[in-house]
């Protein structure tokens, strides 16, 4: 800078000032709490841009503000000594060359003295797909504890129980995710230090192709594809108004017998692999047991049709609900008798290898599974092989 003076209109020779700026002093960011307990609180921050120093201070109530100075290396800071269960205001603010910039203050409370202990003995008991159970080792004098649980991508649920709860069942949970838990005691409002664990919920294992093979009046045969590294099965069911049943089978089996059912009755009936004591996500399938017959009808317009040599077409007209039939023949002369058993659709079967000009009896009889109709008799004779003439 120069400075010049005028007489006149004559000017003298400047008398030069060098100045030289400096740099203003930034502020402090990202100023967080990274610990509190009854008698200190621990902060942290990010450092501002050629600070060679900061200043922290602190007051705690309406007492006198104190302030301790740290080098530019400094980027968090324990403040030590402070009174249980009382408000702070935290201030830091950056240095240069002794030069000091704006302070970033954030307020913070101590804990009080009689906060309950950390959690210990924190630990998963079970899990599957879309659940965590997890217990924990009581604490002195808590009143409830309070469960938190965050996933890997941020999102975040809790929720509180009584004191003489030590589990917990975490549902409704996403499959083949991490979770970070963390437990902590609670006296009253006031909270603990948390215990933290890190878990994985499985990936989802579903039983395919369940369905239903048979039924009875009381009892319905499942089968199902195995699933990949299942130690076994739990299979489960229920009528709408009833208990539910379960039972655990081994791995080996993909099919059952769900028994002692009641007739004509709609029943639920899922079934989950497990793997271990972990069980993942089951199928299920409605199904009724079929009613009870209390008699099986008679077959009705049995004929023999005529049929050549040693053979005989019998035909009738069936029954309702059978789900087979006898057919049972035998010379009229007595000799050994012979059955045949067709299925409920069938209402004709062609009995073979007679011997000629031989008079039979055919008895045929309706069959609701193992309960049997009334026989129906019908009588034939097969043709007689003509004695060749004589010439």
């Amino acid at each position: 800078v120069g400075l010049s003076s005028l007489v006149g209109g004559a000017e003298s020779s400047p008398d030069i000032l060098s100045v030289r700026t400096e740099h203003s002093v930034g502020g402090v960011t990202d100023l967080r709490l990274i610990d509190v307990s009854s008698s200190r609180i621990r902060i942290a921050w990010t450092r501002a841009p050629r600070a060679t120093g900061y200043k922290v201070t602190w007051q705690q109530g309406r007492g006198v503000e104190q302030s301790r100075l740290l080098t530019g290396s400094s980027s968090s800071y324990t403040i030590e000594g402070l009174s249980p269960d009382q408000a702070v205001v935290v201030g830091v603010s950056a240095l240069i060359d002794g030069r000091e910039g704006e302070p970033m203050r954030l307020p913070a409370r101590t804990t009080s003295d009689t906060a309950p202990g950390e959690v210990t003995g924190l630990r998963v008991l079970d899990t599957n797909g879309r659940r965590v159970r997890i217990s924990w080792s009581p604490v002195t004098r808590a009143t409830g504890y309070k469960i938190v649980w965050r996933r890997g991508d941020g999102v975040e649920s809790s929720r509180s129980v009584a004191g003489d709860v030590t589990s917990f069942t975490i549902d409704g949970l996403q499959e083949d995710s991490a979770y970070r838990i963390s437990v902590s005691a609670l006296i009253g409002s006031t909270e603990g230090t948390s215990t933290s664990l890190n878990t994985r919920t499985d990936p989802v294992r579903t039983v395919t192709n369940l369905r239903a093979v048979e039924t009875t009046p009381d009892r319905i045969r499942i089968s199902w594809t195995a699933v990949a590294r299942a130690t076994g099965y739990r299979v489960t069911w229920r009528r709408s108004d009833g208990a539910e049943v379960s039972r655990v089978v081994t791995s080996d089996l993909t099919s059952f017998d769900v028994e002692g059912l009641q007739q004509d009755t709609l029943y639920s009936i899922r079934v989950a692999p497990m793997t271990g004591n972990r069980e993942g996500a089951p199928a299920t399938i409605s199904v009724r047991t079929d009613r009870e017959v209390e008699e099986v009808g008679t077959v009705t317009r049995l004929r023999v049709q005529e049929s050549p040599g040693n053979t005989a077409r019998v035909t009738w007209v069936g029954v309702q609900g059978a789900t087979s039939y006898r057919i049972v023949w035998r010379r009229a002369d007595g000799g050994v008798e012979s059955r045949r058993e067709v299925g409920g659709d069938v209402t004709a079967v062609d009995i073979d290898g007679l011997e000629e000009g031989v008079r039979y009896v055919v008895r045929v009889t309706a069959l609701v599974r193992n309960k049997e109709g009334p026989p129906v008799s019908i009588s034939v004779t097969t043709p007689s092989v003509p004695v060749p003439s004589r010439v």
